[in-house]
């Protein structure tokens, strides 16, 4: 449903490389791929093989993860149109009141990135803080809410206009 945006891997890609000292002969040369090749994913005009994320990582002394952190780009009728729902096969998100669109949908995936790493760490902490401070207290509803408006309330904050 969404592509990685070429133009914007290019850049980091070619950023990593220069920040290495590299010419994009000599990461062609690590890769055992053309320097045409390195060109036009420098240039936005292709991506690499998957089979050649780890090498090109490790190459550029990132993780596949970090390489792929470029922002990811939505379908053009997401700002033609004011759609508040994402669908990607299993990911539904439907948020009323926010309109995705390739403006904010780069802050709303950081949101969402930054929110499904804290939320596992820090809701146990919840927990156990709020068992200490009302022992006798301790709803399911309330970590419910606690975990809907965690992901909630950010989401509205990122895709606003």
């Amino acid at each position: 449903m969404y592509e990685l945006d070429k133009e914007a891997f290019g850049r980091f890609l070619a950023g990593l490389r220069k920040e290495k000292g590299l010419a994009q002969r000599q990461l062609a040369e690590r890769l055992f791929v053309s320097d045409k090749a390195v060109s036009k994913w420098e240039r936005g005009l292709s991506l690499p093989d998957t089979a050649l994320l780890i090498p090109l990582a490790e190459a550029l002394d990132v993780t596949v993860t970090e390489l792929l952190l470029v922002p990811v780009r939505l379908p053009d009728f997401y700002d033609e149109n004011q759609l508040g729902f994402f669908w990607d096969y299993i990911l539904r998100i439907n948020v009323p009141g926010v309109a995705f669109n390739n403006a904010n949908w780069p802050r709303i995936v950081r949101a969402l990135r930054v929110w499904s790493c804290l939320v596992p760490a820090l809701l146990p902490l919840v927990n156990l803080a709020l068992g200490w401070l009302f022992p006798a207290f301790r709803p399911s509803q309330l970590y419910l809410l606690l975990f809907l408006g965690s992901l909630f309330g950010p989401l509205y904050i990122a895709g606003r206009p």
